[in-house]
């Protein structure tokens, strides 16, 4: 009996992670419509308020570890990349229980908008499955990353594509 309890309880653990990787790539997105939501401060984010900047989004969900671990690195990122050319938000997919994306947010240190996906309207509407997920909008407004999971490579490409963009290379 003891055995078949800990085979459900380990099935069960693989069905929560399947949303949370740590790499994985998604069809390619081309463009991101407009859209609003919510930020964790009570205001509201348009996409299309950031035209003409370089834009990185990041789809995260509370309940997944490689999603922290990107939202920490991405602070260091966010502190070296101009503001007035760039734009960073995170958005979380699983907004319902508030307080803790608030405890995930401050225990994390996070000084970048936060903004809140209620019932993953926007992730879903995207197409996109897994967490987390990465998507770099050039200021033309093609998207020239589209990655889900995280890690170090990850993280390198990420930065180097934002570089490039901040060279001025739109490809």
């Amino acid at each position: 009996m003891q055995r078949i309890r800990t085979v459900n309880i380990f099935i069960a653990f693989l069905f929560f992670l399947a949303g949370c990787s740590t790499e994985q790539s998604q069809e390619q997105l081309k463009t991101v419509h407009d859209f609003r939501l919510p930020t964790l401060e009570h205001g509201r984010f348009y996409l299309n308020e950031h035209s003409g900047k370089t834009v990185l989004l990041v789809f995260w969900a509370t309940y997944c570890q490689p999603c922290k671990a990107e939202l920490t690195a991405l602070n260091e990122l966010y502190q070296s990349i101009p503001a007035d050319r760039t734009t960073l938000a995170a958005i979380c997919i699983d907004p319902e229980n508030i307080d803790e994306v608030n405890q995930i947010i401050s225990g994390l240190n996070i000084n970048y908008p936060i903004l809140l996906d209620y019932n993953s309207g926007i992730f879903k509407k995207l197409g996109l499955n897994l967490t987390p997920t990465t998507i770099l909008i050039a200021p033309g407004g093609n998207v020239v990353l589209n990655q889900g999971g995280y890690d170090h490579q990850i993280k390198k490409q990420i930065q180097a594509k934002t570089q490039q963009l901040l060279d001025g290379n739109d490809s």
